[in-house]
């Protein structure tokens, strides 16, 4: 992930992906806060956003596995310093449960591409925005 290369923008970006059941479940923003550039990236700022008040009123998050996998990676943007990345993206079943077990919100096995723009930092990889670029 550290190396300034094609292939450290790819793990940062499934990385990133892969964190978003651990936030959920724990409510911990630290890791997905240092990979984001939240007033950037949307997508990033409402899951954050979810966790938190997740965590706020006490709702327990199980399932939402995630599998990610990178299908494309474009040539570097020399105008933001980054590459634009296409994962295609496999999210388990997930379910958020109330302090008394009752369920919330739920949703299905999900699958998908999502399009990741991951730019170069002083302080290493960063995620601008995740956007959903087709559906299977």
């Amino acid at each position: 992930m550290n190396a300034n290369t094609a292939e450290g923008a790819r793990k940062t970006a499934l990385y990133f992906l892969e964190l978003f059941p651990y936030m959920m479940r724990s409510g911990d923003t630290k890791e997905w806060d240092r990979l984001s550039v939240a007033k950037e990236c949307k997508f990033c700022s409402s899951n954050r956003a979810d966790a938190i008040a997740a965590r706020k009123e006490h709702r327990s998050y199980s399932g939402g596995r995630i599998s990610a996998r990178v299908i494309t990676t474009y040539d570097r943007d020399t105008l933001y310093d980054g590459y634009p990345i296409d994962v295609k993206v496999i999210q388990q079943a997930y379910v958020f449960r109330d302090r008394g077990g009752k369920t919330v919100s739920s949703k299905p096995k999900t699958s998908g591409i999502l399009s990741v723009e991951v730019i170069r930092s002083g302080k290493g990889w960063k995620i601008l925005g995740v956007t959903s670029k087709a559906s299977d």
